[in-house]
């Protein structure tokens, strides 16, 4: 598949995911893209309409291969979760949605 119809699959999955978070959590959601290093702070959370998400995701330039796992716990996991609930901050569950294009890598 060519890197810009990944790109648009990927847009659109975004989209239909977020559709449907905004509706469960009225608090709105956040998004992490795992390739991109700019999503760290506040403006990336709390994002309650799609147009707010599309807004970010056309910044997002998506290059290069992904340690799944690693940058999971990095991002996610750790930060967003297991920190919040060892500080029993955490309010509410959490889902995590990992949207990808599946280019297998070989090496």
């Amino acid at each position: 598949m060519e890197q810009e119809d990944r790109m648009l699959a990927l847009e659109e999955t975004l989209k239909r995911v977020a559709k449907f978070a905004t509706v469960l959590s009225e608090d709105g959601i956040s998004i992490r893209f795992l390739n991109y290093d700019g999503d760290n702070n506040s403006e990336f959370d709390n994002l309650a309409k799609v147009k707010d998400i599309d807004k970010k995701f056309a910044r997002i330039q998506c290059v290069g291969s992904t340690k799944l796992g690693t940058i999971l716990n990095n991002k996610i996991v750790e930060p967003m979760i297991l920190s919040k609930a060892r500080e029993k901050t955490l309010r509410k569950p959490v889902i995590v949605v990992i949207i990808t294009d599946g280019e297998v890598r070989t090496t």
